[in-house]
């Protein structure tokens, strides 16, 4: 099961790296029905979906961030 948390910030990277659903879904070889499923919180979704999707992201720019003592997860756009 993946925290709720995490798939927040899966959603949230998506937007910040400006790609649709769509283009996510097909970058990491899913349905975008899937890809819907995964970002609702869809405890079914198994966890090798949730890491393609976790590459397609860090591939388009995305750099995860592990939480601290005082914030959650986070996320930040890598410059050029």
């Amino acid at each position: 099961m993946v925290a709720v948390s995490s798939i927040a910030v899966l959603r949230a990277a998506r937007i910040l790296a400006n790609l649709s659903q769509q283009e996510v879904a097909q970058r990491a070889g899913i349905g975008r029905h899937t890809l819907m499923r995964l970002e609702s919180g869809d405890e079914a979704v198994g966890i090798g979906i949730v890491e393609r999707v976790h590459s397609v992201l860090e591939s388009a720019g995305i750099e995860f961030l592990p939480p601290t003592q005082d914030s959650g997860p986070g996320i930040r756009l890598r410059k050029n």
